[in-house]
């Protein structure tokens, strides 16, 4: 939602997202999760 609001108020932004490797290794890169983000 934060996403959306970002993109329609200021599109010339981008949002970082802080994560530890664990948690980039083991949930942002299944498939499902991979899709998602990329939107």
């Amino acid at each position: 939602m934060y996403r959306s609001l970002l993109r329609r108020l200021s599109p010339e932004r981008q949002l970082y997202l802080a994560i530890s490797e664990d948690i980039y290794q083991d949930f942002f890169q299944q498939p499902a999760i991979q899709d998602i983000v990329s939107d």
